[in-house]
């Protein structure tokens, strides 16, 4: 995905652990890409707030 403002349908466990840093979690985001994928993932460690191992607050659940 492109650099800046996307969206995001829900987010899932998918139980795929995804490090990034010091940030961790199982959370997954789903979304469309910016090449025309629908449906694709993108782990909740790249997104802006929320903790490790918890789900992106707002966001709704699949």
């Amino acid at each position: 995905m492109n650099a800046g403002t996307n969206y995001f349908y829900c987010q899932a466990n998918l139980g795929r652990r995804e490090t990034y840093g010091r940030w961790t979690n199982t959370w997954w985001a789903k979304t469309d890409d910016d090449s025309g994928n629908s449906g694709v993932y993108v782990s909740a460690v790249y997104l802006k707030g929320g903790r490790n191992d918890a789900p992106v607050p707002g966001l709704p659940i699949c």
